[in-house]
């Protein structure tokens, strides 16, 4: 019997790193189309929170990225804030 051994925490942390960095690249993304969006609304006051929301996403987007390197060295304390950050975010937007 030819036994597999499990993944490391290096896989993992690398992996953890990867995916962390797609979050990042796609909210700035996300944070850009949304600021040119609130250009289109006539109202200003709608206009602003939405500009604020943007900011949020851009900003949260850019800390989680910033993260990313100490992340894929293994912190565990970086992949614990960074999956607190990208779940209360997504969860902000979609709530």
């Amino acid at each position: 019997m030819n036994s597999t051994n499990p993944p490391s925490a290096n896989f993992y942390s690398s992996a953890a790193a990867i995916f962390l960095a797609i979050w990042a690249v796609m909210h700035v993304g996300a944070a850009v189309s949304t600021w040119m969006t609130a250009g289109t609304v006539s109202d200003p006051l709608a206009a602003g929170r939405i500009q604020q929301n943007a900011w949020h996403l851009f900003g949260l987007a850019i800390f989680v990225g910033a993260l990313t390197p100490r992340i894929w060295s293994k912190r565990s304390g970086s992949a614990i804030i960074a999956a607190v950050i990208t779940t209360f975010t997504d969860l902000g937007f979609i709530a």
